[in-house]
């Protein structure tokens, strides 16, 4: 069985499905200004479970709970570019500070066929973290040319980063996009600041689970206002 979860702003819609897609059962309840409140109002309402449930499925619009991004150190490793194509130079004003526009760029990375482009400045890297920590920084972007050939760049600054700041938070370009640098370093950024907020998210979900005894995967997808309504259509987790 499978649990579809609509979070809309006034009610909240869950359904329970079968295997073969059949509707198990329905609910519509008040939501509540917490998502995780929400999942839990219309699990509850749902009634028992005929079985163990399979995977739910969470559907809400990101203005409902607003992100918070924090404050991001964002490292780039490659050869030294003009001030225009440093990181963060093309976000909005608003954009930079929320995440505070600290960056650096270090030397080292890898041409997209995975050759070296030169040593990982580890020294920088260190010094990069240093600044970070004494700004009272503790999550890094960490982005290398070539990174999605060669990810070895990425990994050692990030041990780099971890022994320098402990309790870092970490997030890797080369787990994050594909070839492009700065599409890759502005993904990476943007997850970087917004994962505290998709934790907190995250474990709020998990709690309602919990509350219900589901111990199933949970999976998220996004809407926008004005779409969400009472449906015997779930979302398909």
């Amino acid at each position: 069985m499978r649990i579809g979860i609509d979070v809309g702003r006034a009610t909240s819609t869950a359904v329970l499905v079968d295997a073969a897609g059949r509707v198990l059962a329905e609910a519509v309840v008040d939501s509540a200004p917490r998502t995780g409140p929400c999942v839990r109002r219309a699990l509850a309402a749902l009634g028992p479970l005929p079985g163990p449930v399979g995977a739910v499925a969470v559907v809400t619009d990101l203005a409902r709970r607003p992100p918070r991004p924090r404050p991001v150190a964002v490292l780039r490793i490659a050869p030294g570019s003009h001030a225009a194509l440093a990181p963060l130079a093309d976000w909005p004003e608003a954009a930079r500070t929320a995440l505070g526009g600290l960056t650096g760029v270090v030397a080292g990375g890898s041409a997209v066929t995975g050759g070296s482009l030169g040593p990982l400045d580890r020294d920088g890297v260190a010094a990069f973290a240093a600044r970070a920590r004494d700004a009272g920084v503790r999550v890094f972007a960490v982005c290398a040319a070539g990174a999605p050939a060669r990810p070895g760049p990425e990994l050692d600054a990030a041990a780099v980063l971890a022994a320098t700041v402990p309790g870092a938070s970490l997030s890797l370009s080369y787990e994050t996009g594909a070839a492009g640098l700065r599409e890759r370093e502005n993904a990476t950024a943007v997850n970087a600041a917004l994962g505290g907020w998709a934790e907190e998210l995250v474990a709020d979900c998990r709690a309602a689970l919990r509350s219900a005894r589901i111990a199933a995967p949970l999976c998220f997808a996004r809407t926008t206002e004005g779409s969400c309504r009472p449906s015997t259509s779930p979302g398909t987790p």
